[in-house]
């Protein structure tokens, strides 16, 4: 993944604490028995960029930087709904709003992600795409 991408998981300050904050519960559950009797330490991960003292808060928010990313499959970039709503980029149809001839056909146009994997409506959203483009071809030409 590239470095830019990366950047946004951190880009605004609340992310950066909330996932500070999530490495000090983890840090407090290696002071537990069960964790202890098992051996259970951090692991000093070597990150090019950044030379802090392993767990230091420096060493950390560089860590964070460079390492941060979402294992969730991303929706809601390119979202459908209506042309009034500011929010929208795409229609029903799945037209680009105020641009000709171009279409979004992918899991981006999905205004909230869904309560379970999104490789079924994916699938959905590209049959649907594929049936619209082949109806416009079929009828216009």
């Amino acid at each position: 993944m590239p470095y830019y991408i990366k950047l946004i998981f951190v880009a605004d300050n609340r992310d950066k604490v909330t996932l500070l904050k999530s490495l000090d519960f983890i840090k407090s559950l290696l002071k537990t028995k069960t964790f202890k009797d098992l051996g259970v330490k951090l692991r000093e991960a070597v990150i090019p960029g950044c030379d802090f003292q392993f767990d230091s808060p420096e060493y950390w928010e560089c860590n964070l930087r460079h390492t941060a990313h979402s294992y969730f499959h991303s929706v809601g970039t390119t979202r459908m709904g209506p042309s009034n709503d500011p929010k929208s980029v795409v229609d029903s149809n799945l037209k680009v709003l105020g641009i000709d001839r171009l279409r979004v056909i992918d899991a981006s146009i999905m205004p909230n992600v869904p309560a379970a994997n999104t490789d079924a409506p994916t699938l959905m959203i590209a049959e649907k795409g594929a049936d619209i483009i082949k109806n416009l071809w079929l009828n216009h030409y």
